[in-house]
């Protein structure tokens, strides 16, 4: 496969004594004199448009893009018909957060196991999920954390960073912030885990209500409620908690990947890849990848259709924005741009974000902050009268 450059599939293979040897750019033990090397064939202005794109159909073509996306990033089986090209692949992007979904889920499936293996335990449910994640993934996004932290730290310029970064191994920085990274994220989950309340069964049986009267059938699941013993409903009630957590973590991760493809531009002979992304993350797919990320976070917030959650998540969005635009500019003020290690960086800092944040208690942090400012005004008034 070419990638998306058919320069390197013009150059002329001629039988000269010269170029025997030549074709792997060694030329040891030869005594005949070696042709001058030819630079690198450049990167297409233009990704390589593939045959089938030309002879369907939108939908086909976003059902191919898809599964393009999910073959890259997950270890999951797709058709036989998808075609490994990049640019099915650059259409993936605003996929990403569906993708997200999907990790999640199967997250959430080893997460649900080791809940009932092992009850009680805060500790062993977040590893299962951990391991499950990077199985499912193959450690793609870890290995661009651990990637970028041997580079950011080891490095002091453009250039010795991105060097780093392109090596295989890895270093101390690289260990020590993938290692401290999983232990928080699964120190924050397991935190939450422990923090989210077994609802009475009024409260269930009120909220199940609610929403089964929404659905138009509030009979038959009242009726099936009163048939599940009540601690069966209360872990029920407190996975879909977690499911929910752990749905907008990987679909706010991914998400944050999209936006700096989008809004940053790919280093420059860091990734033939990046070039191909930069061309098709137009602000219309933009667009469409928030709008799954609003509409597949709305599914987890109506798992758990609380207020306080629901508030705990549109701070923990607002966070999540930060961190991103944040991330965004000190990559880009560092090398320039945007790469696929600091993009893996950045969807597991996001994922993090989104279960810290989470597991904070905003409406009591800004009940302080309130109580706090009537205390140094009231502080200052009696000091200025004084």
């Amino acid at each position: 496969m070419s990638h998306g450059n058919p320069a390197s599939d013009v150059v002329p293979k001629t039988d000269t004594p010269s170029s025997h040897g030549h074709g792997h750019g060694h030329g040891h033990g030869s005594s005949t004199q070696q042709p001058p090397q030819q630079p690198p064939p450049a990167i297409d202005a233009e990704p390589k448009v593939p045959k089938e794109e030309k002879s369907s159909s939108f939908i086909v073509q976003e059902v191919h893009a898809f599964y393009s996306g999910v073959m890259f990033f997950t270890r999951m089986s797709v058709p036989k018909w998808v075609n490994h090209s990049l640019y099915w692949l650059s259409l993936s992007t605003v996929y990403f957060p569906v993708i997200g979904v999907l990790v999640a889920l199967v997250g959430f499936f080893w997460f649900t196991i080791a809940y009932y293996l092992f009850p009680g335990s805060t500790i062993i449910p977040p590893i299962f999920y951990t391991m499950a994640t990077i199985r499912f993934t193959g450690g793609f996004h870890e290995d661009g954390l651990a990637d970028m932290c041997d580079g950011f730290g080891g490095g002091w310029t453009k250039s010795s960073i991105l060097r780093i970064m392109r090596d295989s191994t890895i270093g101390t920085f690289g260990g020590l912030g993938l290692i401290l990274f999983q232990l928080m994220k699964m120190g924050a989950v397991g935190y939450l885990l422990d923090t989210i309340p077994l609802r009475s069964l009024e409260e269930i049986q009120g909220v199940v209500g609610v929403v089964a009267q929404l659905a138009g059938s509030r009979g038959p699941i009242s009726s099936l409620i009163n048939l599940v013993p009540v601690s069966v409903l209360q872990h029920c009630w407190k996975l879909a908690h977690i499911g929910g957590v752990l749905v907008a973590g990987h679909v706010f991760a991914r998400w944050s990947c999209t936006y700096l493809l989008f809004r940053y531009k790919y280093v420059e002979n860091a990734s033939a890849v990046g070039k191909e992304y930069l061309l098709t993350v137009t602000p219309r797919r933009v667009v469409m990848a928030t709008i799954f990320t609003a509409v597949l976070v709305a599914g987890a917030l109506i798992a758990v259709p609380t207020e306080e959650y629901w508030i705990q998540m549109a701070v923990a969005w607002a966070v999540t924005i930060y961190v991103t635009v944040g991330m965004g500019r000190y990559i880009n003020r560092v090398i320039g741009g945007v790469i696929g290690d600091c993009l893996g960086a950045t969807n597991q800092i996001v994922e993090c974000t989104i279960y810290l944040a989470l597991g904070v208690n905003w409406i009591r942090i800004f009940g302080d902050a309130a109580n706090l400012y009537l205390i140094v005004k009231s502080f200052v008034d009696s000091f200025i009268k004084a």
